[in-house]
C-alpha cells in the first residue's frame, strides 16, 4: 500500500480546514462588531424615528417656549408641536402631523432627525 494517500489526506485536511475555521472565526468577529450599538447612536421610538440623544441646548428653549427633549416628554401628555433638526444643523417647529410626513418622505442621507417635542 502506498503510504502517500494518508499523508495527502492530512495535507487536504490542513489545507482546508484551517482556512474554514479562520473564516468562520472572522465572521463570527464581523457580525458582532457591526451589531454592537454605538455609544453615540440615536435611540429608536415605538414608530421607527430617530431621536437624537444630545444634549438640550439652553438656545432651543429660549427660541422654542413649551419645547423639551424627546427624553423629557411624558408619554400620557399629547404634544401640538414636535421640533425636527435637519442635516444642516437647521431647527424648525411644525405639528405632528407635518413632521410625520416630512419624516417619512426623507431618505437615510437626508438626517432628519426629531429633537424635541412641544406643549
Amino acid at each position: 500500500m502506498d503510504t502517500r494517500t494518508p499523508r495527502l489526506r492530512r495535507l487536504l485536511r490542513r489545507a482546508f480546514v484551517v482556512p474554514a475555521v479562520l473564516f468562520v472565526l472572522a465572521s463570527a468577529y464581523v457580525t458582532v462588531v457591526a451589531l454592537r450599538p454605538d455609544a453615540q447612536a440615536a435611540e429608536v421610538t415605538r414608530a421607527g424615528v430617530r431621536q437624537d440623544a444630545a444634549l438640550w441646548p439652553a438656545s432651543w428653549s429660549r427660541r422654542f417656549p413649551g419645547c423639551v427633549a424627546v427624553v423629557l416628554w411624558p408619554r400620557a401628555e399629547a404634544p401640538k408641536a414636535v421640533l425636527l433638526r435637519d442635516g444642516s444643523g437647521n431647527v424648525a417647529a411644525m405639528t405632528v402631523r407635518d413632521a410625520g410626513m416630512r419624516l417619512r418622505l426623507a431618505g437615510p442621507d437626508d438626517q432628519v432627525r426629531l429633537v424635541g417635542i412641544c406643549r
